[in-house]
């Protein structure tokens, strides 16, 4: 397992720092063309798609991933699988358009306190949709083992949704729904161009009793995936509600600049899963599960280090000056990012389907999370809420630690991912104060 994770992974990684770079390069023209408040809204917006994505699949992305890889030697099951679920994605993709579409207005005054936002909501519905299914595409590619299509596809949907958004952009002197509208052709060739290359795959026959299964399955993890989410980026929401739209876009650059430690959480991501799941029932799978978890922590460290050096050319880089507040929550945001990523390395709750547990311990982050950001961003600002996500992140991780090990212990002392929480939560307490 542990050679060809780490081939793949490697892959998987490369892929990453691309999308990340791209995404990051764009920034400062974002910055150029759209107004400080035009562009906290598109991070609002960026928010959103993560949060909804959850919703729109249903979930399913994690049963394509769990019942896949599970059956490889029955290659007319795995087909079952994929395309009763991508049907699944579909029908619910057009629901969800429909009725951001029909709500808009009243989502507009929610979100923006305004009506002229109007507009731009009923464009986030298809972004949102059109992410979700470009994510399912990718899932099953990575669910076949086919890392090479999954990461080609990614580095496509990447170029596509931020080319044509450039394009747009400036030939609108920086209108923010043109902008908009460029993603959703973007992401909309990419998603054709998918489709087409898993047409032997999604174009089949849809089984109801598999439906039935994956919908059972994956329903309990809507409501941990949205309270993944929320614990991650709750902090955006809540900066929008009690602060404003200029406040988010610094907060936004420096969780930019931040992401770059979730490079190495996605490559691991995007491949842990599919060559775990084969191989969880043997002493040689934990054992290079436990090989790789090292593995992160020491990336995770050198990375930390590396924004912590040059962090504030980071942030001036995207930014320019009026982003230079951010340079604070850069590195609490970074290592928030690093505890969130040590989750992916405990599937005791999916081996045993204990999925309802699971939604039950991001529900309690997810709330945790809400209830220390309105408190610590009245009282702190920005500062506050990249602190408040710290604390409601490395929480989550321990309980879900201590259930996940119930049922599949992995082969080193607990006490190994206690003291590297305490030592991030130590480190970013000195850094604040000092």
């Amino acid at each position: 397992m542990f050679k060809n994770f780490f081939r793949d992974s490697v892959g998987f990684t490369v892929a990453n720092i691309c999308v990340k770079a791209l995404n990051i390069i764009l920034v400062p023209i974002y910055i150029r063309y759209l107004s400080f408040d035009d562009y906290g809204a598109f991070e609002l917006i960026t928010t959103l798609t993560v949060i909804f994505v959850v919703v729109v699949t249903l979930e399913l992305t994690q049963s394509i991933v769990r019942f896949v890889p599970d059956n490889e030697s029955n290659e007319i099951l795995q087909r079952s699988y994929i395309s009763s679920a991508v049907h699944t994605i579909l029908f619910s993709c057009l629901i969800f358009v429909l009725l951001v579409y029909f709500f808009s207005p009243w989502i507009s005054n929610f979100l923006f306190k305004t009506l002229s936002y109007s507009q731009t909501i009923k464009l986030i519905g298809p972004i949102i949709a059109l992410q979700a299914l470009n994510y399912s595409i990718a899932v099953t590619f990575r669910s076949k083992r086919e890392f090479s299509s999954a990461i080609f596809h990614s580095l496509m949907v990447a170029s596509f949704i931020g080319g044509f958004g450039i394009v747009f952009l400036i030939s609108s002197s920086g209108n923010l729904n043109q902008f908009l509208l460029g993603q959703i052709i973007g992401g909309s060739v990419a998603v054709l161009i998918g489709f087409y290359k898993i047409r032997s795959l999604i174009f089949y026959k849809i089984n109801w009793l598999i439906v039935k299964q994956i919908v059972s399955f994956s329903f309990p993890l809507i409501l941990s995936g949205i309270a993944i989410h929320l614990s991650t980026f709750a902090d955006r929401l809540i900066i929008n509600e009690l602060l404003s739209l200029e406040s988010l876009a610094v907060y936004g650059i420096a969780a930019k600049a931040a992401s770059l430690v979730t490079i190495v959480i996605s490559g691991v991501q995007g491949t842990l899963a599919p060559h775990f799941i084969s191989s969880w029932n043997s002493s040689s799978g934990l054992r290079s599960l436990s090989q790789i978890f090292f593995i992160y922590l020491i990336l995770s460290i050198f990375l930390l280090f590396f924004l912590y050096v040059f962090g504030e050319h980071i942030i001036i880089f995207l930014g320019t000056n009026k982003a230079a507040s951010g340079v604070d929550v850069l590195l609490i945001l970074a290592s928030s990012a690093v505890i969130n990523g040590l989750n992916i390395f405990l599937f005791g709750l999916i081996k045993s389907l204990k999925t309802s547990i699971l939604s039950l311990i991001y529900l309690c982050t997810a709330i945790l999370n809400i209830v220390l950001n309105y408190y610590f961003i009245s009282e702190f600002g920005i500062l506050g809420a990249a602190t408040a996500t710290l604390i409601s992140t490395s929480i989550g991780f321990l309980v879900h630690f201590y259930f996940s090990s119930k049922h599949l212990k992995l082969p080193f002392s607990s006490f190994i991912p206690i003291c590297f929480i305490i030592t991030m939560l130590s480190f970013n307490i000195l850094y604040i104060y000092l």
